[in-house]
């Protein structure tokens, strides 16, 4: 099952279609990889409210399916994206036959997977021989850099995420993942660097969620200073890379 507890839904939309935005030429190269405009039918699984389900819809004339455990996301983009099929389901248990799709895809998914494994084993399982598995992104927090550093703000801030049931580190675990599914995998990671003005941005973006955060582990006045902290650094110029991992995996083809 994946845990993601989130506030509001249009709040929670916008978010992943920021999220969507940071990785969007990282996704573009692994879709060419991945021969996404080839593909006859794919899964997006964890698809949330479905922005890269449709970006992957506008990329491949196969059908597209989305799938994830909220049915309130699944609500949602049924009513936003049509022409994409999405369904309630865990992508832990997922309701599809064995071979089903020839490309599955997933983007910051296994991170909330309470069974990551599991969830790679299914999207394995359905997967038709020669078919391939995309994992896009996966965020690596212990590679985290930054200067200059603040310490209060990484551990409060890596204390929530692994309070709200994330691995915070499941980045550098892919290949074993992949490796154990029984799927042959190329693993790779994008180490985008943030700072200046787009670090500036990407901060005032997500600063109500790092205050709601926060306040999970502190309390309210501690979690003020400590973002007003870490505001006042980005403000005066500092620099963070949290590496991405990306995994595609190649389904053996049977004798």
């Amino acid at each position: 099952m994946v845990k993601r507890r989130c506030s509001s839904l249009k709040e929670t939309s916008e978010f992943f279609a920021t999220q969507a935005e940071w990785t969007a030429p990282m996704r573009r190269h692994l879709y060419r990889k991945a021969g996404l405009r080839r593909k006859s039918a794919v899964l997006d699984a964890g698809c949330g409210t479905g922005e890269v389900t449709a970006e992957i819809a506008g990329l491949t004339g196969g059908s597209v399916t989305g799938v994830d455990s909220e049915g309130r996301f699944i609500e949602y983009a049924s009513g936003q994206h049509h022409g994409i099929r999405f369904i309630r389901a865990d992508c832990e248990d997922l309701p599809f036959k064995d071979g089903t799709f020839d490309l599955v895809t997933c983007h910051f998914l296994l991170m909330w997977a309470s069974k990551p494994a599991l969830a790679v084993k299914e999207m394995t399982r359905v997967l038709e021989p020669g078919g391939i598995l995309l994992a896009c992104a996966e965020p690596d927090y212990g590679g985290r850099v930054e200067y200059p550093e603040h310490p209060e703000f990484t551990s409060a801030l890596d204390s929530s995420l692994t309070g709200k049931g994330a691995d915070i580190r499941i980045g550098r675990r892919l290949g074993v993942l992949f490796r154990e599914a029984g799927l042959g995998v190329e693993v790779g990671v994008s180490a985008t660097v943030w700072d200046g003005e787009l670090l500036k941005r990407r901060f005032e973006g997500k600063r109500g969620r790092f205050s709601r955060d926060l306040e999970t582990v502190l309390e309210k006045g501690e979690a003020e200073r400590v973002l007003g902290e870490e505001s006042s650094q980005v403000k005066g110029g500092k620099m963070l890379m949290v590496p991405l991992f990306w995994a595609l995996g190649f389904k053996p083809v049977l004798d």
